[in-house]
């Protein structure tokens, strides 16, 4: 049987979406490669809401409507891809794989769970299991689990996902793992300049040869301060490069741990040297953060976001993201250490 001769009912009941109340919808796939998203959002107010590429710079799949939180928008993909989905208020409401079939976007609420509430489709009932699996497993189990997953995906893209969104690869091998992806994947706009992030951020990442790249970036009061400044200053041993921003809230959730390692080990040596993303026209905030939250380690920020030669150098996907460089010889020693694990590292090195 095709698959435009499959009808998909979906209850009225339990989406809240129906040609008349009380009714079941009946979904029709018009083609072997049509997507149909149907989202049910509570607080979600009337708006347009766009799909956006993740792996095509961004731009915009398809759009649709949403009334009192639900929507429906059709469209087709001749190669599954990962979106994200906006409001026209630039609220981020979700992100899922978009691939042939209906996929269901519920949730009740518009700012959280961003990763949560699509199903229907076998990528995205997939990667739900995985995370479901992911909050109930510790830190260091955590390996296991994505290779497993990654070793079992019903389908390269949800490889490719698990391959660009977690640490348990170097870049190196993230290179390699990339390339043996099957050609449709590997068709995808973004892969060329995936690929070029990586070969640059293999440079950035510990392997017993690699040293730091030098920033030189204003400080709150206009003065131009080094990173090299700080890794050569006397008595340092070890120097943390941490990237953030104001705006980035898991960089916020971040930061009394950061300060947490920084009043534990600075008298021994530890040194942290902050860059921060925010833009030129949030400067003034990011200055009033610093003071507020006592910041008291170097603080830098050119102004220019991602457009900065220290975040292109440093080859980041996202934020917060930081490397550890020993003072001695100026090699990077770690990569990414977020949460327990930073003071897991800095407790090996100093206590």
């Amino acid at each position: 049987m095709k698959r435009t001769d499959i009808l998909i009912i979906l209850a009225a009941a339990a989406l809240g979406i129906g040609c008349k109340q009380g009714e079941d919808q009946t979904i029709t796939l018009s083609s072997d490669n049509e997507c149909v998203v149907v989202g049910n959002i509570k607080g979600l107010k009337n708006c347009k809401v766009v799909l956006q590429d993740e792996y095509n710079d961004y731009k915009v799949i398809a759009e649709g409507t949403a009334k009192k939180g639900k929507f429906i928008i059709r469209t087709e993909v001749s190669q599954p891809t990962y979106v994200f989905m906006y409001s026209d208020r630039d609220e981020q409401l979700r992100d899922f794989f978009l691939e042939p079939g209906v996929i269901t976007v519920t949730g009740d609420d518009v700012d959280e769970d961003y990763g949560n509430g699509a199903v229907g489709t076998p990528s995205n009932d997939y990667i739900q299991a995985f995370r479901k699996e992911m909050e109930l497993v510790a830190d260091s189990e955590l390996a296991p689990l994505v290779q497993r997953y990654y070793d079992n995906a019903p389908k390269d893209i949800v490889k490719l996902y698990l391959i660009d969104n977690f640490k348990i690869w170097p870049s190196k091998q993230k290179i390699e793992l990339i390339n043996s992806l099957d050609p449709g994947v590997l068709s995808l706009p973004g892969i060329t300049s995936i690929l070029e992030l990586y070969t640059k951020r293999a440079n950035t990442e510990p392997d017993g040869e690699n040293v730091y790249i030098d920033i030189e970036q204003p400080d709150p009061d206009g003065k131009v301060i080094s990173l090299k400044e700080i890794v050569e200053k006397p008595g340092n041993k070890y120097v943390l490069l941490d990237f953030w921003a104001t705006w980035c809230g898991p960089c916020r959730e971040e930061m009394p741990i950061v300060k947490d390692a920084y009043a534990r080990y600075h008298d021994k040596g530890f040194d942290i040297y902050a860059v921060s993303l925010d833009n030129n026209s949030r400067l003034k905030i990011w200055r009033e953060y610093i003071v507020e939250n006592e910041l008291p380690w170097t603080n830098v920020d050119s102004g220019e976001n991602t457009d900065s030669k220290a975040y292109k150098d440093y080859a980041f996907r996202g934020i917060p993201d930081n490397v550890l460089i020993d003072c001695s010889d100026g090699k990077i020693i770690g990569r990414t250490l977020r949460g327990e694990e930073l003071l897991t590292t800095l407790a090996g090195l100093f206590d």
